[in-house]
């Protein structure tokens, strides 16, 4: 089948075209490219509109060049982490068929980061395909499929944690102005905020109301006698008769 047509059928970048088996697993696929939103990637594998990046929890995620027809074909099952020998025939024979003799594979290890470029969710299980940034002129993609353990699609937050098990979100640099605990332990003390400023005590005899309040701000206390106010400030008391001061203390 010449590489063309292959490449047609299962196109590399643009998202896998797997069968959708019910509407469950349609729903958990809208949720999980919110959950891990997709990369969008030039044909030569660039990256176009960056997304999330995942991180590696397991050893052994088998890849192929992106010039490959098909990525390889990695299963999560089991707690354990292994290579479709199918995909790998299929691929082998393609290649074989368009006269190449090279394959470039690469083992990806736990704590290498991969971008996700595609997702899809079968009515027995998900797959995610991988891609790498250049790795010696070379990028290299794979798909990792997780069955369902009961064989149907689960909960969002289900997926997740199966997910979780082999790949995890890349999580951001701590900013560089975060201080560590051993230097905490050396950090000066913090400079204590200035004390307030004292009242001033610029009030005349005659002021009113309106006025003490403009210059000194709201006292702390009011005493109503009447036509007899007094305002009560942390440093001193003002007499009002009438609205006007007539005594400081």
């Amino acid at each position: 089948m010449p590489l063309r047509t292959i490449n047609r059928v299962f196109p590399l970048f643009g998202g896998i075209l797997l069968l959708i088996a019910a509407s469950r697993g349609a729903s958990l696929q809208a949720d999980l490219t919110r959950q891990f939103p997709v990369t969008q990637v030039a044909n030569d594998g660039s990256v176009v509109a960056a997304g999330v990046v995942l991180v590696l929890q397991k050893d052994s995620f088998v890849t192929y060049g992106i010039n490959a027809p098909l990525p390889a074909l990695n299963t999560w099952k089991n707690g354990k982490l292994s290579a479709g020998f199918g995909r790998a025939v299929t691929v082998g024979m393609a290649m074989k068929n368009q006269g190449a003799t090279d394959l470039p594979t690469r083992k990806f290890v736990s704590g290498e980061s991969l971008w996700v470029i595609g997702i899809a969710v079968q009515k027995d299980a998900m797959t995610f395909r991988l891609l790498s940034d250049p790795i010696n002129g070379i990028r290299y993609f794979g798909d990792l499929k997780f069955p369902f353990p009961k064989g149907n699609p689960p909960s969002l937050d289900e997926a997740v944690v199966q997910v979780n098990e082999v790949l995890t979100v890349q999580q951001p640099d701590k900013p560089a102005t975060e201080t560590a605990p051993a230097e905490a332990a050396t950090a000066p003390p913090p400079i204590p905020a200035p004390a307030p400023p004292v009242e001033s005590q610029t009030v005349n005899l005659g002021d009113t109301t309106e006025r003490v309040a403009a210059a000194l701000g709201q006292p702390k206390n009011i005493v109503n006698l009447g036509a007899r106010q007094i305002y009560v400030y942390a440093n001193l008391k003002i007499t009002f008769e009438n609205g006007k001061v007539t005594d400081v203390q």
